[in-house]
């Protein structure tokens, strides 16, 4: 018998060990290919990462735009203090001023979308808050303020939705969009009224203090905005309503059909809305805080500005929305400044 001894002795089988290093290779070929995905995958992930942070991040033409913005509705703010401190304000003016600073935020905002905003329409307005301190069996009788009594008899949004002092008697206030007088659109020319808008309309607010037996649902956006004082974001407007009347119907042994019909009739009828931004008009409280002091107790919130537009997914997502809500924050504290003035 020849043998080749450098090999393997003589009479001796090869298997055992060709085995152990086919095993050794396939294990170490494993490993890099663990090695291989995991790598790829922290790639993606700073890939993604990057991607969400270039379209969260304002391009040049915008903060050229937001930076001329800033300087011309602190020069508006101006001339309404003027107007305010004449002889005969002109309150038609001052109206006029505020509905400008509102046409040239739409502007901002679509310029923020990008291609993603050329083909729809944006809309802008204010919504203003009255508390439920303000309705007594006096105050209801009084001619001066029959518009808000009227809209506030009239509101469908109420769960409990009985006379109007049963009404916000289980809420913290109204929500109210009394007239046009603070709406826009890119659809009606330069600080004119937003014609779209036929109707008042009123939402019920409860703030996170109330603590009554009682309350009424918090429906999402700017009510919500009105109640949390925070920013509130609906991507898709109608999916959200159809997920909080599913909740509400769930959690509330008050719920009725007659509830349900009518928030479904109101926001079926919102094409123009269908993704909103509502962000908190704020002023801040007299007195002296810590540092550590919550927001919310430092500031109160007067009013919520919407931002909407007849797409979902306006400001592409939550992440760009919010920081889209964190630019407009010195322009609210204008606004405040402005509406107190009136």
């Amino acid at each position: 018998e020849i043998c080749l001894p450098i090999i393997r002795p003589c009479g001796e089988k090869a298997y055992p060990e060709i085995s152990i290093a086919m095993i050794s290779m396939i294990l170490l070929a494993g490993l890099l290919l663990i090695r291989e995905l995991s790598v790829s995958k922290e790639n993606n992930s700073a890939k993604n990462k990057l991607q969400d942070f270039i379209k969260s991040t304002p391009s040049k033409s915008f903060l050229e735009r937001y930076t001329t913005y800033m300087r011309l509705i602190g020069t508006i703010r101006l001339e309404i203090k003027e107007i305010v401190a004449s002889e005969n304000p002109d309150v038609e003016k001052i109206h006029k001023c505020i509905r400008s600073c509102l046409h040239g935020l739409i502007s901002l905002a679509k310029d923020w979308d990008g291609n993603d905003g050329r083909s729809y329409i944006y809309r802008a307005n204010i919504m203003t808050m009255v508390p439920s301190e303000f309705f007594t069996p006096v105050s209801i009788s009084d001619d001066t303020v029959k518009n808000v009594i009227d809209i506030t008899d009239k509101g469908k949004l109420f769960l409990y939705n009985g006379s109007i002092l049963t009404k916000v008697r289980k809420c913290s206030g109204i929500l109210i969009l009394e007239d046009t007088t603070f709406t826009v659109s890119t659809n009606v020319a330069f600080a004119q009224i937003d014609d779209s808008i036929k109707d008042p309309i009123c939402f019920p607010y409860t703030e996170q203090s109330y603590n009554g037996s009682q309350q009424q649902p918090i429906i999402p956006g700017a009510p919500a905005c009105a109640s949390f004082g925070s920013t509130q974001y609906l991507a898709d407007t109608r999916r959200e309503i159809d997920v909080f009347l599913a909740n509400t119907q769930h959690k509330d042994k008050e719920f009725c059909n007659r509830f349900k019909n009518d928030v479904n009739e109101y926001y079926n009828s919102m094409d123009e809305a269908q993704s909103i931004l509502s962000i908190p008009i704020q002023l801040k409280r007299k007195g002296d805080f810590e540092p550590d002091t919550p927001h919310s107790l430092q500031y109160e919130t007067i009013a919520v500005l919407n931002i909407y537009r007849n797409r979902t997914g306006i400001f592409r997502d939550i992440d760009s929305a919010m920081s889209f809500a964190q630019l407009m924050e010195p322009i609210c504290y204008h606004f405040a400044k402005m509406l107190v003035s009136l």
